[in-house]
């Protein structure tokens, strides 16, 4: 039998010179824009990124996680990052998506990294297998289209099957390769003007690649590209919008918004203590020109950073420095851009 109480205690200062949405991820669609893209040097600190868990074991039977932290409703709020059961084959719970790109993202501050990140926490059933050379996951997820509706249309997601996940990865020594494919039944109960109530239902597909290779002992190349379509929540960039489907006036029907991103980054050892990832990502939606105007249409960003590690008696800290710059479009053609510093202290227990 096992318990185990661990946990990564954070401290976060960042540096804006536009007035940001909230001090830890920098999401491309919430870059400033229009009357909002005011240059605005300012500071935020924070705590919340802070993570505590729990693990309680009963030989390699059966594991039960619990995990929090304070990225909640409002950026400040207690959030269940992981709960879940599981053995060697199954997961039940609140976990990882199979379709996720986090082998793939750089060494960052930042949790979405270098953006086109794919990776929610949904609720889900999911089966691990293969032979460590072939591994593959295999999971149904449970999930709800997002949208916004106009002011003459009355809507509520209406999801009966769930998302249906998987993936194939081929490992080595000298890295990996990933594929992995979702199916969404969207569907949505709304009513529109003075129609009666009806149902409109529209199936998704993402498709994601990616790798991580060692060039040579000191140098990681990390690199993916995924679409989406009618599911592009599982996007971290996407998370704090609605961008799963839209109302389309011309057909009275919802329909299924399309997006593709990649993101391509090299993590570099100077010495055993110190680290460096540069990279850059590119974001883009199929949006519609009946789309509010002040919608995501298309954006990018890029980093570069520093990362010590002082290992021996001081195992479990690291202190890091990140410079950001991001930028986008929106659905009616605004552009803007910001620049974001950050410097970190994180101690791992």
């Amino acid at each position: 039998k096992m318990f185990r109480l661990y946990g990564s205690v954070r401290a976060l200062a960042g540096y804006d010179n536009r007035q940001n949405f909230h001090p830890y991820d920098l999401n491309i669609p919430q870059v400033p824009v229009g009357a909002e893209d005011v240059r605005d040097w300012n500071t935020n600190w924070t705590i919340n990124t802070t993570k505590l868990g729990f693990q309680v074991g009963v030989d390699d039977a059966l594991t039960a996680v619990g995990e929090f932290d304070w990225k909640g409703e409002n950026g400040d709020a207690l959030r269940i990052r992981h709960m879940y059961i599981r053995n060697k084959n199954w997961v039940v719970g609140k976990h990882w998506t199979a379709m996720n790109t986090l082998n793939f993202l750089p060494l960052a501050i930042d949790s979405h990294s270098t953006s086109a990140h794919l990776g929610v926490r949904p609720v889900q059933v999911k089966y691990l297998g293969g032979d460590g050379t072939w591994n593959y996951q295999a999971s149904i997820d449970y999930y709800q289209p997002k949208f916004d509706e106009p002011d003459s249309v009355d809507a509520s997601a209406r999801n009966i099957l769930p998302n249906l996940v998987g993936n194939i990865s081929y490992e080595q020594p000298w890295g990996m390769v990933r594929v992995a494919a979702m199916l969404s039944a969207n569907k949505v109960r709304y009513t529109y003007e003075d129609s009666p109530r009806t149902t409109s239902s529209d199936a998704g597909l993402a498709l994601l690649a990616g790798i991580k290779a060692n060039l040579n002992e000191n140098n990681l190349i990390k690199a993916h590209i995924q679409r989406t379509g009618g599911n592009s929540q599982y996007g971290a960039d996407y998370g704090f919008g609605n961008y799963d489907m839209v109302f389309n006036p011309n057909t009275g029907e919802f329909q299924n918004l399309k997006a593709w991103g990649g993101q391509l980054a090299l993590e570099h050892k100077w010495t055993p203590t110190l680290t460096t990832a540069i990279g850059g990502g590119y974001m883009s939606m199929d949006s519609k020109p009946y789309q509010p105007g002040d919608y995501f249409d298309q954006g990018y960003k890029a980093l570069v950073n520093l990362f010590y590690r002082p290992g021996g008696i001081l195992k479990g800290l690291t202190v890091a420095g990140e410079v950001e710059f991001a930028g986008q479009r929106t659905v009616d053609g605004s552009r803007g851009d910001t620049t974001r510093i950050t410097v970190a202290v994180f101690y791992d227990f």
